[in-house]
């Protein structure tokens, strides 16, 4: 019988029944079919079949492991459920602090009345900033 329908008649998976291929512990050999090549499995008459399929019994693991799901299952939406109410928090927050800085913003400063410059400088100052137009090497002549 092709691979498929050996795994079916031992109540396992097509992938164990290949790694017992492996082992050698069933003889197989490749068939062509129309779609390509396939495994067919040779069963020992030997091979215990179990009286009833593995799913219509749940061992205690498999029962454990139902209740482990459903414990996460809650822990999961527990936890959901306070990351929404989180971000709903920080959104109003962020509303909050927007309007606080519209109604501290800063109030924009008067413009600084000019002076009129001088038409022309004292002669103080003239002579104070006369040292400093004049190139360097000149000051020594």
């Amino acid at each position: 019988m092709f691979l498929p329908d050996a795994a079916r008649r031992l109540s396992v998976a097509p992938q164990t029944v290949r790694r017992k291929l492996k082992r050698g512990e069933f003889e197989s050999r490749q068939v062509p079919t129309r779609t390509g090549l396939a495994y067919q499995v040779r069963l020992v008459g030997d091979q215990p079949l179990p009286a009833q399929p593995m799913l219509d019994q749940p061992t205690q693991g498999v029962v454990e492991l139902i209740g482990l799901v459903r414990d996460l299952q809650a822990d999961v939406m527990a936890r959901t459920e306070a990351a929404a109410m989180w971000q709903a928090r920080a959104e109003m927050l962020t509303a909050q602090l927007d309007q606080a800085q519209l109604a501290l913003e800063a109030p924009m400063p008067e413009p600084m009345p000019t002076e009129p410059a001088p038409t022309e400088p004292a002669p103080a100052a003239e002579a104070m900033l006369e040292p400093a137009r004049r190139a360097w090497w000149r000051r020594f002549w």
